[in-house]
């Protein structure tokens, strides 16, 4: 019997955390690193695995993993509260697109259509290990540490988040949940999500990550280059060869005198 997910990737609320606590007191700016007109465009990916030959594929990791990408545009930005546009585009040419308003401070989404994607991947900047992903919220996460990471435009500082919880599928099995964050420092833009689910015989998992943004170089073309460049060489030894072979074939002849 196939089994289905027992956390629903919703297509309302793509990166939304269900918190539950009291907040504890901080000190923040509640301030986004986002302005007017900056854009993110992220990849999607997923895995699934299984030891069970009864199991397929769930529904919503197929419908993840056909995305060709998904751009977030911002488009107003008050105080703690910022607008975006999502555009969600699928291989088969489908794109789903929708406003939405959320507030970084505390993960609240104010507005959005129903069935359509709201993104919710921008948090307070410049946010310290300990501090409360949600300051003003009602949630316990905090950062657990900031690492460096590279990009082609040079280093820069990254939060981690990270939570994980037991869950049940519809079939009352026991699994677990985790979900990992990486979040720009400075921006408090979201650059990649784990998502893993495991259960004793199946593992699934989407992973967001950040491939485009006008704020940084997050990823070059890395092969666009190299492949130039051999372009070039595989042209300059092939045109090499043949004036070397016509020259040897012009000095092999013979000029005949009567």
């Amino acid at each position: 019997m196939n089994r289905k997910l027992a956390v629903t990737f919703s297509l309302l609320v793509i990166l939304g955390f269900g918190l539950a606590g009291q907040a504890l007191a901080q000190t923040t700016s509640g301030v986004p690193g986002v302005k007017l007109g900056d854009y993110f465009v992220y990849s999607i990916t997923t895995h699934w695995s299984t030891t069970n030959d009864s199991l397929t594929i769930p529904t919503e990791l197929l419908m993840y993993n056909s995305t060709l990408y998904y751009n977030v545009t911002v488009e107003t930005v008050q105080d703690s509260n910022v607008t975006v546009m999502n555009n969600w585009a699928f291989t088969n040419g489908t794109v789903l697109t929708a406003p939405s308003l959320s507030n970084v401070d505390s993960g609240v989404l104010f507005e959005y259509i129903q069935g359509y994607p709201a993104f919710q991947g921008f948090f307070d900047a410049n946010l310290a290990v300990n501090d409360l992903l949600y300051p003003s919220g009602n949630g316990t996460l905090t950062i657990t540490q900031t690492i460096t990471r590279d990009y082609p435009s040079g280093k820069r500082g990254t939060n981690i988040v990270t939570s994980g919880s037991p869950i049940t599928d519809v079939n009352n099995n026991t699994g677990t949940e985790t979900t990992t964050l990486y979040i720009d420092k400075t921006t408090g833009v979201l650059v990649e999500r784990n998502d893993l689910i495991q259960f004793p015989d199946y593992t699934a998992s989407i992973t967001w990550t950040l491939t485009g943004t006008n704020l940084w170089t997050v990823s070059a073309a890395p092969l666009l280059v190299p492949l130039i460049i051999a372009i070039v060489v595989v042209i300059v030894a092939v045109v090499a060869v043949v004036v070397f072979y016509r020259k040897q074939k012009k000095g092999g002849k013979k000029t005949r005198h009567k």
